[in-house]
């Protein structure tokens, strides 16, 4: 069941493509699935399909043991895969465009279609979700994507891909001149029609994308500084390439409460909404308290009915005693790391607190070892050590 006032997203039957992005940990899957089976359950004569690109899915684990409807599907997207399954499909079509436009051996071509074609796993995923639009086998497709970096490669599949296209269609080009000057055939071949196929579904996946009447990109955030700031990055990121989105979700929001340390994280929720507010003024947004309950099979149903629109005049509580500190756990003093200790690395769970831990740990070993060199080094496609730090970083990238 919907609410009576609920985002255009959860309505139908318009929207094709629906992606679900954000920074990691935010709750993507959750309102991804929640969507999902709000969407099949109200209107069962539609076909839907919910697709994840994230390579740690989560989608099957909190719909786990669930009976889905009947009228969706469910796919955990493996980019390695799908780029098998792309080349299975089209590599003797490749080779054949290498053999027309170099003077390389079958050697030399199978390692250069093996190397140099950077990021093919994700264009061969990105081809993938456009090969389902041009089957229009399903009403809509949502989609829950990776954090943000790895959404932002994912976004920008269309560039590479008509690269990659120009690249082969040079290859082509001699042997086109070729055939018409000495033979007068100026037919398309199989090589050509392979092109030219490709060129079509990038063109409507392209199309799909920016059209605002069918296609909508949900942002998903939470009320604190370091996604806020992520968020409008890829907010402007979004903006660029002309994707529409006018509906940002902003996930466990603080309930009212006596207690003050419950007030103290509104008040942070409250900041962190401001900078939002005055940074996204074109958007609907659109709250979902925190509950005591994850939401996590049957509850992904109710999800929506707890929805309401966040209001621009976001105000601060009042506190009873303005000089109380909430309380905090205490933990055990960081102890100094043993000499030959080289390396420390932190993992896990996109939004856990990897980037603020592996900060303060830094910044503490800086403190205590003065005399010794330091390095912070980030391997997360969307870097958050600068927002977390306040101040710039140098960068290095890889290609």
């Amino acid at each position: 069941m919907k609410p009576d006032l609920s985002p255009e997203f959860l309505q139908g039957p318009l929207l094709k493509l629906i992606f679900f992005g954000g920074k990691g940990g935010v709750g993507k899957t959750t309102c991804a699935t929640a969507t999902a089976l709000t969407l099949a359950q109200e209107y069962t004569d539609h076909q839907f399909l919910l697709v994840s690109t994230d390579p740690a899915h989560s989608v099957k684990n909190i719909i786990d043991g669930m009976r889905l409807p009947e009228n969706l599907e469910v796919c955990e997207l493996n980019a390695a895969n799908s780029l098998q399954k792309f080349k299975d499909k089209y590599d003797g079509l490749l080779k054949q465009i290498a053999e027309r436009g170099t003077f390389l051996d079958d050697e030399d071509i199978h390692g250069m279609m093996d190397a140099a074609l950077p990021g093919m796993d994700e264009l061969a995923a990105y081809l993938e979700i456009a090969t389902w639009v041009r089957q229009d086998r399903y009403d809509r497709i949502i989609v829950d994507t990776a954090p943000t970096g790895h959404t932002l490669r994912l976004l920008e599949m269309p560039d590479l891909v008509h690269r990659w296209l120009v690249a082969l269609d040079t290859l082509l080009a001699k042997h086109r001149y070729m055939r018409r000057r000495f033979t007068r055939n100026h037919q398309l071949d199989h090589l050509d029609e392979f092109l030219l196929s490709m060129n079509e579904d990038l063109t409507a996946m392209q199309n799909l994308m920016t059209d605002t009447q069918r296609c909508r990109f949900v942002l998903v955030l939470q009320a604190e500084s370091m996604i806020v700031e992520e968020s409008i990055d890829l907010i402007n990121a979004l903006d660029q390439r002309h994707i529409p989105r006018s509906h940002i979700v902003v996930n466990q929001l603080q309930p009212a409460h006596d207690c003050e340390y419950c007030n103290h994280q509104t008040t942070r929720q409250v900041q962190s909404l401001k900078t939002v507010f005055a940074s996204v003024t074109d958007s609907i947004f659109w709250g979902l308290p925190m509950v005591a309950t994850e939401p996590r099979g049957p509850l992904l149903y109710d999800l929506w009915q707890h929805v309401k629109m966040v209001d621009f005049d976001v105000k601060e509580p009042t506190y009873s005693d303005k000089d109380h500190k909430p309380p905090f756990m205490v933990v055990k003093p960081l102890e100094p790391p043993a000499k030959t200790l080289r390396v420390i690395l932190f993992a896990g769970k996109g939004g856990v607190g990897k980037t603020t831990a592996a900060c303060a740990t830094a910044l503490r070993m800086q403190y205590d070892h003065s005399d010794k060199r330091v390095l912070l080094f980030s391997t997360d496609p969307a870097h958050s050590p600068p927002a977390c730090l306040r101040m710039p970083i140098n960068s290095i990238t890889t290609n």
